[in-house]
């Protein structure tokens, strides 16, 4: 839903360096002690984890829908990486039917969603699964979160105040879906909206969305809107955001 005053912007005072500083320690500790009183867990501490992706054991499923892609260079590059693999669409599909087909293509319980345009940190999964452990959610993801808007060369925080809580909704390109407790996942046959449309069906059937915490992602928007499936400009974009900093500010996000 867009704001009524579609000019309405928070007031540009940036995000307190000493606060944002204090939010990071805080998120430190916390799971330093979810770690400590961690019990098994399906999944995740696998020795051969990748480094990028901090203690959990993860396949890469890389989906291409375009003839623009060099679907042989796409093999060849996966090849070297452990557990990776393309799966090549047909270009007709829509988004909802293309996340489909990689749904089908693993019988993990956890699978996330990524976007290739977006910044993840190295604790982006783990961080993920532990709340994935202490919460029986349907879809753990973000709905407080960075981006970096690439026109302007600056970082804003998204939809403040939403980090810890049960939500409506999260950043479609943030959603860790629990398909043991949320088995009748699957994206509607669209090319906009399949991530909303999936956190309400979710919520319709008693399940939970939680928001997270901000950290370890940061969203990418490039200045030609048309090249993004959400074409929206950056003015409407910046509605209801608050600046961090000016550039890509990956040592303020990426903790």
């Amino acid at each position: 839903m867009r704001a009524a005053n579609k000019g309405a912007q928070a007031e540009d005072k940036g995000e307190d360096k000493d606060e944002a500083e204090r939010r990071k320690i805080a998120a430190r500790r916390a799971r330093r002690m979810m770690r400590n009183q961690a019990d098994a867990m399906p999944v995740v501490k696998a020795d051969d984890a990748p480094r990028e992706t901090r203690e959990v054991s993860a396949d890469l499923i890389v989906l291409t829908n375009s003839d623009r892609f060099d679907r042989p260079d796409v093999d060849r590059r996966l090849a070297s990486i452990p557990r990776a693999r393309a799966i090549h669409l047909a270009a007709g599909l829509t988004m909802g039917e293309c996340l489909n087909n990689g749904l089908a293509a693993t019988d993990a319980r956890f699978v996330a969603k990524f976007d290739d345009d977006d910044h993840y940190g190295a604790w982006y999964l783990h961080d993920a699964l532990l709340v994935h452990r202490y919460l029986d959610a349907a879809i753990v993801g973000k709905k407080t979160f960075y981006a970096y808007l690439e026109g302007p060369d600056e970082t804003v925080l998204r939809f403040p105040g939403n980090e810890f809580t049960p939500a409506n909704r999260v950043s479609g390109s943030t959603m860790v879906i629990d398909r043991q407790v949320f088995p009748e996942a699957k994206f509607a046959a669209v090319n906009l909206g399949e991530d909303i449309d999936l956190c309400e069906r979710a919520i319709e059937a008693g399940h939970v969305v939680f928001s997270a915490d901000r950290y370890n992602y940061v969203a990418v928007r490039r200045p030609d809107a048309r090249t993004h499936s959400w074409t929206i400009s950056d003015d409407d974009y910046r509605i209801g955001t608050s600046r961090v900093d000016s550039g890509l500010a990956l040592e303020r996000t990426m903790i």
